[in-house]
């Protein structure tokens, strides 16, 4: 069995060169590709594929959104954000709405098949950059709430929230 794809993308040379790459390969195929936001909502539940490869800034809305609007309407379908956006803002965004995975665009090839293939297998594959990104701001948060260790336990739920 095969793992089906569709890839949402508006750059029309990317989304034909993730097309052609994936299709190549024997555990793999591109069931459908999308260049706007619009026709994927339209389309995507549908199709209900395993996994979806989504660039965030598209010409007619945000790959963000249409992951909200869909996520609940496609429990098993795996969603990979592939963009050239690196900053914390959509990233977390991104991961709030439901993406699985993130990476840049300029990954290797290798690496983009490889993720397709860990976020189908359970996995939450990122680019080493984003994975970085994500573990500062945890380290950050934890780093912020140790501050607040004279307060009581009640003042630090207040300040919390």
């Amino acid at each position: 069995m095969s793992i089906s794809i569709a890839i949402v993308e508006d750059e029309k040379n990317y989304n034909n060169a993730l097309k052609k790459v994936i299709d190549y390969q024997t555990d793999m195929k591109v069931i459908a590709q999308f260049f706007d936001g619009n026709t994927a909502l339209k389309n995507l539940y549908d199709l209900s594929p395993d996994v979806v490869m989504m660039d965030i800034q598209l010409q007619d809305m945000l790959g963000i959104d249409i992951i909200e609007k869909l996520r609940k309407g496609l429990p098993q379908t795996q969603f990979i954000m592939c963009t050239s956006f690196e900053n914390d803002e959509m990233i977390f965004n991104s991961l709030k709405a439901g993406a699985m995975g993130y990476l840049i665009k300029g990954e290797s090839m290798d690496k983009i098949l490889s993720s397709i293939r860990d976020v189908y297998n359970g996995g939450a594959p990122m680019s080493f950059s984003i994975a970085r990104r994500v573990l500062s701001h945890f380290e950050r948060n934890t780093i912020e709430i140790k501050e607040f260790e004279e307060l009581t336990k009640r003042e630090t739920e207040i300040v919390e929230l």
